[in-house]
């Protein structure tokens, strides 16, 4: 019994919440009641986790979880009972969700001092309702007290209480058959994925009118669908969180980051996880994050799902050398018909098609690290002479088009725009604001200085250009061909590098027309798949642009495509 009693102890190293307060939702009538919450305390972590590395071990609750647990169990009313009802608790993946729900549903069933226990569990479909169970079922394997009063039926997902007559049941999505039940306690497991309100409905409408206190406990992802009962209760827990709304049966918590909040930071991924650290490690986070940063591709369909997943003013935050320009043109259009304000804040690099969706935010800021590139959209065209005329005649109109978003956005003349991009040109932070590129500097305090449309930089770069006799300038000297530094093209699976422009950073995709989506189950402790950074604010979506072809030494790009200056050579060589 020492080496057990031992094997207990909460390691000096694991996180522990100090000096408790209750939540400021606590009516002023209701109180908190220390032995009730040391009571649903003590009951969890007398329980074990039951997946990865943690597997056996006791369930410590982090402090995120004991202030949950000690809100919802410990603060009670006049009469005894406790304030809240409802629970809804929205929080990325990875952090131990499964886990902590299936403590409460065993909680409500053994030690919550309800005579028959009615405790259901409930998902968008019986399969993922099953997670939670099968965790429970499992800490009750590995907890001798529980076990001896407990039947487990596994075939029909029923836990059963012998001293209480109570049972845990996982329920099926059908509607139909729920009516009529008596609820003590509910989890409904990632509330997102629910089609409809019908099921949430009958199980928390009315379900536990003849029980003492019952507790819905919903907890969650965040979810995308702005028609969806868990859009309804996020809107409902934020406006209570704000002030904008007064429920004192409804707990409200969502973990995520605001749109002030800098989701580049490390100390943002913390504020969104706040199990990081322990259910998943930072090193996973970076990962995950240089992933997103760099690897992902998205096409206008990810953007609008992204773009209307909340509504209200967004932060975009572009990191992106470009891509698909009459994808980037959707995408544009988006942004300038959408109905909030959009910040686009651009950390490190918009160059190409990037910049142009950059120019349809409300109000463009820039990290003073950062770059933005404008130059001539490219194409692939194959073909005789007339071919190419035409695919050069598309290009002028892209261009021109191009050109609509910039000027709208700067102000500058036409010809400026055009020979910015013919010149390939990039801009630091600071001539983008002076050009109206940009509007801020990020984290300079000093104003921005004024563009002064009649001081520019070069003075003929506002004159109209005028067209060259073959062979020479407008002086009649013979022109000199300007050189242009060549990108350096690396070693490694064609992974284009290039120093001279944007200091060897590494190109891993495009923006683009088509997508590929992959779909991560909700393991919290399984060590073999890769957490998810928050990278969406709650109030202000976070949303990142990436990545876009660049030109190589043979003066295509990556996907093979050429620039319009090659490509107007080659059709004077075929003539």
């Amino acid at each position: 019994m020492a080496g057990t009693a031992r094997s207990r102890e909460r390691p000096k190293s694991y996180p522990k919440l100090k000096d408790y307060q209750p939540t400021r939702f606590m009516l002023p009538e209701s109180h908190y009641d220390a032995a009730k919450a040391d009571r649903a305390v003590r009951f969890i972590e007398n329980l074990c986790h039951t997946k990865g590395r943690w597997a056996g071990k006791p369930f410590w609750l982090l402090p995120w979880q004991e202030q949950i647990i000690r809100d919802i169990f410990g603060i009670v009313k006049v009469d005894d009972t406790r304030q809240f009802r409802t629970a809804y608790v929205e929080i990325p993946k990875k952090n131990g969700k499964s886990e902590l729900a299936a403590a409460i549903a065993l909680y409500l069933l053994y030690a919550d001092n309800e005579p028959s226990a009615e405790v259901y569990g409930a998902a968008a479909d019986r399969q993922q309702a099953s997670i939670v169970f099968d965790v429970a079922k499992r800490m009750v394997e590995m907890t001798p007290a529980l076990l001896k009063r407990s039947k487990i039926m596994a075939a029909t997902k029923r836990l059963v209480n012998y001293s209480n007559v109570g049972f845990y049941q996982v329920l099926s999505a059908e509607v139909g058959t729920k009516h009529g039940l008596n609820v003590s306690g509910l989890v409904l497991d990632e509330l997102h994925a629910q089609p409809n309100r019908s099921l949430v409905d009958v199980l928390t409408k009315g379900s536990g009118d003849a029980r003492t206190q019952p507790l819905y406990f919903l907890i969650t992802t965040a979810g995308t669908d702005r028609n969806s009962i868990c859009y309804e209760y996020h809107t409902k827990a934020k406006d209570i969180l704000d002030g904008r709304r007064i429920d004192p049966s409804f707990y409200p918590v969502i973990y995520g980051l605001n749109d002030d909040d800098d989701w580049n930071a490390e100390e943002s991924w913390y504020k969104a996880n706040p199990s990081l650290g322990h259910t998943i490690t930072i090193d996973r986070v970076r990962d995950a994050h240089r992933e997103s940063f760099w690897g992902d591709e998205i096409t206008p369909q990810d953007f609008r799902d992204e773009l209307y997943a909340e509504d209200g003013d967004i932060t975009l935050w572009i990191n992106s050398p470009g891509g698909n320009v009459f994808a980037a043109a959707e995408i544009y259009t988006m942004i300038r018909d959408y109905p909030h304000n959009v910040t686009v804040k651009i950390a490190s690099i918009a160059a190409s098609a990037a910049s142009v969706i950059a120019m349809a935010g409300n109000t463009v800021q820039m990290s003073p690290t950062a770059l933005l590139m404008i130059h001539d959209p490219s194409t692939i065209a194959f073909g005789n002479a007339k071919d190419m005329e035409k695919a050069i005649a598309t290009l002028n109109e892209v261009k021109e088009s191009i050109i609509n978003a910039y000027a709208a956005k700067t102000g500058l003349s036409r010809n400026r725009i055009s020979k910015l991009m013919s010149d390939e040109t990039w801009i630091n932070a600071k001539k983008a604001v002076e050009l109206g590129f940009a509007d801020v500097i990020l984290f300079d305090e000093k104003p921005a200085p004024d563009k002064k449309e009649d001081e520019p930089e070069n003075p003929d770069e506002d004159k109209p250009e005028k067209p060259d006799e073959e062979g020479g300038d407008e002086n009649g000297d013979e022109k000199k061909e300007t050189e242009k530094k060549p990108f350096k093209l690396d070693s490694g699976d064609a992974l284009w590098q290039y120093s001279t422009r944007i200091m060897g950073q590494t190109i891993l995709g495009k923006i683009t027309a088509s997508a590929e989506i992959a779909d991560t189950d909700d393991a919290p402790d399984d060590e073999t798949e890769t957490p998810e950074p928050a990278e969406k604010g709650l109030t202000a979506p976070v949303v990142t642009i990436p990545d876009m072809p660049v030109i190589g030494m043979d003066g295509k790009t990556a996907d093979g495509s050429m620039p319009y200056e090659i490509l107007k050579q080659q059709l004077a060589f075929m003539r």
